[in-house]
């Protein structure tokens, strides 16, 4: 199923140029060349068609015949109301029958945390249907339920999406990718249910995120990486993102939903203070250039971060909320004001000094556990 969107074809085809750059990268190891100046192309849209994915698209995959082949499954999210937040991503590399897996979870009192990277898989892993982490996580996809069960934290949380399942690449103004079938998507929604933390026992109902993906991955090719999710409601979802790639590559790409109108960002700032360890970020803000000609000012603060370890890869997700209130400018010297609500947000911050041969601090015991 495909939708039309109007968009400007010149900018915002020049970003998924480097995305799709980027996955050829991934597979072939190969040098990227670099655009010296951001794309700021912005003109009368043009009607793109965007691939938006069945449900049947979420559940698990046939793999690929790489070795590097693998599936993942993140959501984060925020109640604001309760203080509860979290996140979680399940990552499955079905050829090696390995997985990894970051869970994390955070209240008013207390928190928790679960890291394993290169876990065996079993066989119950994994069906049509559902992903998984032996007893302790399951995530079913067909519902996007997401269970956990560990001696000091539970959780029976539901998903649902606020808009459609597009794939990535096409809502950041992109072409297809290499073998034509699309392999990723990002979506804000809800999300609602009962979490258990120490003898904690509550009822959230919040506003979160998530990202599925399947293909090719290495690990190693991220030097630095942004991921901003921002959830304010069912009306507006915007998602900015930057990494800088081993050879040398600045990529910045992302999309404003509003109201179920996509619209690609074609440039991007992301500032990040950090606290001493220079890693956990402390607050971040962002500048964005729509495609339509509109800037949008963006700023967070930190309620907690919950560090994710995978495969050398080290990032801190830091969980928060709006700081402030976000700016919209039309025209210059026109300020306008109208998001007056605290959206939950995620601010995924990694410095990779070494490659990401190791992990900057130790990430518990217990198996990956730690409380």
């Amino acid at each position: 199923m495909c939708m039309q969107i109007a968009r400007p074809v010149a900018g915002a085809y020049l970003w998924a140029k480097r995305i799709y750059d980027m996955l050829l990268a991934n597979v072939a190891h190969r040098a990227i060349p670099t655009l010296e100046e951001p794309p700021r192309a912005i003109g009368e849209p043009e009607m793109r068609d965007i691939h938006v994915f069945a449900a049947a698209d979420n559940c698990p995959h046939p793999p690929g015949p790489s070795i590097n082949w693998q599936e993942s499954a993140l959501y984060c999210w925020h109640d604001l109301k309760s203080g509860v937040g979290g996140f979680l991503r399940l990552g499955q590399e079905v050829n090696v029958a390995e997985l990894n897996c970051c869970f994390g979870m955070f209240s008013n009192r207390q928190r928790f945390r679960a890291n394993v990277t290169g876990m065996p898989m079993v066989r119950s892993d994994r069906s049509d249907t559902h992903m998984g982490w032996g007893e302790h996580i399951r995530v079913d996809l067909d519902t996007n339920m997401i269970t956990a069960d560990f001696p000091d934290c539970e959780t029976k949380l539901r998903f649902e999406d606020f808009f459609l399942a597009y794939d990535y690449a096409g809502l950041v103004g992109g072409p297809p990718l290499p073998d034509g079938t699309p392999h990723h998507l990002e979506v804000g929604g809800r999300v609602t249910g009962t979490v258990r933390l120490g003898d904690e026992e509550i009822t959230i109902d919040g506003l979160g995120y998530r990202d599925r993906s399947w293909g090719p991955r290495n690990w190693s090719i991220m030097r630095s990486t942004r991921w901003w999710p921002c959830v304010f409601g069912p009306d507006l979802t915007i998602h900015v993102l930057g990494c800088t790639m081993v050879p040398g590559t600045l990529l910045k790409c992302g999309f404003v939903m509003r109201n179920g109108e996509p619209l690609a960002i074609v440039d991007s700032d992301i500032l990040v203070t950090t606290g001493t360890d220079a890693i956990s970020p402390i607050s971040g803000s962002s500048r964005l250039i729509l495609e339509n000609g509109e800037t949008l000012e963006l700023s967070c603060e930190t309620r907690d971060g919950i560090v994710m370890h995978v495969r050398g890869y080290t990032a801190v997700e830091a969980i928060g909320v709006q700081a402030g209130r976000p700016h919209r400018h039309v025209q210059p010297g026109s300020l306008h004001q109208p998001h007056r609500r605290q959206p939950a947000a995620d601010h995924h911050h990694s410095r990779e000094q070494r490659r990401g041969t190791e992990p900057p601090i130790r990430l518990g015991s217990r198996g990956g556990q730690h409380r």
